[in-house]
């Protein structure tokens, strides 16, 4: 706190106070110059304790109670960090499904369920990209191009763009370091795949139309024209869909596989769990330590300014006992 700043709290201290002059006035004419001093600086003290002395009788309480508090939070504190120091950090997968489930024989059969269910979803992965490389080569080939007419393997070579790039979308996802930042990417995944499964059977129903209608016109819908805004977003739709599908299909596939994986490592929910309270005590902590400091430093300053008050009042009556006596 600057010079300036503390001048002007304890001026605010002393505006308080009651005016001492009249009183002064009173002692200043005894002949017992001793009593007169004694009388007049207790009667300063007891005014400045009249104005302030309720605050400091009550931070005098308070500050103790409030510093216990802080003590036996700094104590669970410094415990919570020795818990999470003890704790490892990552922990392999397969001992995190051995507390989901102790029973070996129940691991075994949840075990070869996740390895079926993960080779479905590899096989569907298989159909939906090898269905989506057929649509873009038919694409191609509607396109009429001279040199993909000519070597049709070309086109086919530029539909395997789409199931390299479910592929890729996948193992992006073993790139990223953190658990979390994996199931967010996961969860991205998903709910494009989902958000664009929607637009399409929306699209799907504009194009096609009912069942009772008339069978649509294949050629322009693998050939659109300039002006077929629809078609051609149908088509963009259906691309990314059959993409991300796949890629969820993958994504999924891979986590199956991963849960009982001998050697994979992940964060160990422990450890993150004692480093959250862990971070939540500190935060909990912090404004008590605020707390206590702001009590003693109030109460310092409350202290400190009956010491100023005192040698500026007795100042005070020593001039105006010298001027009265002259």
């Amino acid at each position: 706190m600057k010079k300036a700043a503390i001048n002007d709290t304890v001026r605010g201290l002393f505006e308080r106070v009651p005016e001492t002059a009249e009183h002064f006035r009173k002692l200043a004419v005894i002949a017992d110059q001793k009593t007169a001093e004694k009388d007049a600086k207790d009667y300063a003290a007891a005014l400045y304790n009249l104005t302030h002395g309720e605050e400091i009788t009550r931070l005098k309480s308070e500050i103790p109670d409030n510093e216990q508090r802080g003590k036996q939070l700094k104590k669970e504190i410094t415990a919570q960090e020795q818990l999470v120091a003890k704790t490892e950090r990552m922990i392999r997968v397969a001992d995190i499904l051995k507390r989901k489930i102790p029973d070996k024989h129940d691991r075994d059969i949840r075990k070869w369920l996740d390895i079926v269910l993960g080779v479905v979803c590899l096989i569907a992965a298989l159909i939906v990209l090898g269905m989506g490389a057929s649509n873009v080569f038919s694409i191609i080939m509607a396109s009429g191009t001279p040199i993909f007419l000519e070597q049709p393997q070309l086109a086919w070579m530029l539909s395997g763009l789409m199931p390299l790039g479910a592929f890729a979308l996948e193992f992006f996802k073993r790139h990223l370091h953190s658990d979390h930042a994996k199931k967010t990417y996961t969860m991205t995944v998903f709910a494009l795949s989902a958000l664009l499964l929607v637009s399409w059977v929306v699209l799907f129903a504009l194009v096609f139309g009912s069942a009772g209608d008339d069978v649509p016109d294949f050629d322009k819908l693998l050939k659109p024209t300039g002006e077929d805004y629809l078609g051609k977003s149908f088509t963009v739709v259906q691309l990314l869909a059959e993409l991300f599908v796949g890629a969820s299909l993958f994504t999924s596939a891979g986590d199956l596989f991963a849960k009982h994986s001998p050697t994979r490592l992940v964060e160990n929910p422990d450890y993150t769990e004692a480093a959250q309270l862990l971070e939540k005590m500190k935060k909990d902590y912090a404004p008590v330590a605020d707390i206590i400091a702001q009590k003693k430093a109030r109460l310092d300053r409350l202290e400190q300014g009956l010491t100023l008050y005192l040698s500026e009042q007795m100042t005070a009556f020593n001039r105006l006992r010298a001027r009265l006596m002259d």
